[in-house]
């Protein structure tokens, strides 16, 4: 297979930018286990938290590139972030505003729902 392989009309459709995705997916997960870190520590007990915010970005990419989404969902290790989340919720949920509660965890299990339909190609 020749290095200046074109194989489609889509941006990423060519040996050369193919696998760019795939950078974007690990960095996500990155940064996703690096606040699951900080959410399990305590860090962000103060009724605010970016996890929903890099979950949302993963998944944008994995609508766009589901094969990629597949191939790395098992590295979120799913079961554990949603725990990690719900245990931050038990904590903070009072430190939010009244009016936004009911609507965040509704935004934070959408999310989790989302993510949990990603078949992997892995076991977690």
């Amino acid at each position: 297979m020749g290095l200046d392989k074109v194989y489609g009309i889509k941006p990423e459709e060519n040996i050369c930018s193919d696998l760019v995705p795939l950078e974007y997916f690990y960095k996500a997960i990155a940064d996703i286990k690096r606040i699951q870190s900080l959410l399990d520590e305590g860090k962000y007990d103060v009724g605010r938290q970016p996890l929903l915010v890099y979950l949302d970005i993963y998944l944008m990419f994995a609508k766009k590139y589901p094969n990629m989404a597949s191939e790395t969902v098992g590295k979120l290790k799913r079961k554990g972030l949603k725990e990690t989340f719900d245990s931050w919720w038990e904590r903070n949920e009072h430190k939010i505003p009244k009016k936004y509660r009911i609507g965040i965890r509704q935004s934070a299990d959408d999310l989790f729902d989302e993510l949990f339909v990603i078949q992997s190609w892995e076991k977690e």
